[in-house]
């Protein structure tokens, strides 16, 4: 007797691979359990709670180091809640499945991030508390201040300037000179 061997239609494969994807970000517990998670730099929230990747400046402030529950990674965005006033937030991205997790990891960690914050210069800290990015900065201090700026703006963070959004339709520049901030442009 010979052994059947089955093979899975090529459409099955496909929806599989993505189903798997999506599972396999490891941010957050596949069992529903109540992962606590914190936020790793500040995230703009809009009016409908979508934090998006053009991570607009004009948006309400969630701050660094709030606790959070990711509940769904998918193809375009993430579900998450926050664990204090329990806002549900979509974070918003248009990313390959290879890099859907690094992006969340930049986002959200394990732990909240005081000690590293506790160490940056008393500039970098005014920044990060008004939600700004200061002449002074670092570069780390700006990023937490504002969030990374979009990457199709800036695709390389060792530039002189990051170009940010205000909104749709208003950009600013943060320009620095040996990795600190020497201009805040509109």
């Amino acid at each position: 007797m010979g052994s059947s061997l089955r093979v899975m239609p090529p459409v099955s494969v496909f929806i599989l691979a993505i189903a798997l994807g999506g599972c396999a970000s490891g941010i957050y517990n596949r069992d529903g359990g109540d992962r606590r998670l914190y936020t790793l730099v500040n995230l703009r929230v809009g009016p409908n709670g979508e934090v998006s990747p053009m991570n607009y400046e004009r948006w309400q402030r969630l701050p660094v180091c709030t606790a959070v529950k990711v509940r769904r990674v998918g193809t375009w965005s993430a579900a998450v809640t926050t664990l204090e006033s329990r806002r549900d937030l979509l974070v918003q991205y248009n990313l390959e499945p290879g890099e859907r997790r690094p992006y969340l990891r930049k986002l959200f960690g394990k732990r909240c991030p005081r000690d590293e914050l506790d160490s940056l210069s008393d500039i970098d800290r005014e920044g990060i508390r008004r939600g700004k990015a200061l002449e002074g900065m670092t570069r780390k201090g700006v990023i937490v201040a504002i969030g990374y700026p979009p990457a199709h703006w800036t695709p390389n963070l060792r530039r002189s300037s990051w170009i940010y959004l205000h909104n749709r339709y208003n950009r600013f520049e943060v320009e620095f000179v040996d990795d600190l901030v020497v201009n805040v442009r509109e």
